[in-house]
Formats: C-alpha cells, structure tokens, sequence
C-alpha cells in the first residue's frame, strides 16, 4: 500500500465503513511504503517502473485479473 502524506496506510478514498469492515475481519495495513521509499528498500535492484490505480488492467504481457485499488502500488524491478 502507498503510504499517503499524514501517514496513513490505506486506499485512498476509504471509509469509515471500510475501515470498520477490514478491522473486523483482521485485515488491517500494517505497512506501506512511498515510491521513493521502495526504490531504496529493493536496492541493489534497479526499478522499472511502479504501477497504480491509473494504469491499465496489465503488468507488462500479463494481464491482472482484477484492476489495481486506488492506494495500491506494484513496484516492477530487475537485478
């Protein structure tokens, strides 16, 4: 998850309600990092490039099955 701004760790435009629901199931966003923030984490990889919410439904040739959330963050890196 992309850490926002203040902080936070969670999808971008969250909820309350949501909030609640991923607290009741145990699902709660212990971690999350920025872009700049994994670049250094997956050192001495080098990034090619991260994905979001904006890109389409593929990661490379691969098609994703479900698109990426808003507050999600695919980081695509090479040794």
């Amino acid at each position: 998850m992309e850490k926002h701004r203040d902080g936070q760790i969670r999808f971008d435009s969250q909820t309350k309600l949501v909030d609640w629901w991923l607290r009741t199931r145990g699902e709660l966003f212990l971690w999350g990092t920025t872009r700049s923030e994994l670049a250094e984490i997956v050192r001495p990889w080098r990034v090619i490039r991260f994905f979001d919410h904006n890109d389409p439904g593929k990661i490379g040739s691969e098609a994703l099955e479900e698109g990426i959330a808003k507050g999600e963050l695919i980081c695509l890196a090479e040794i």
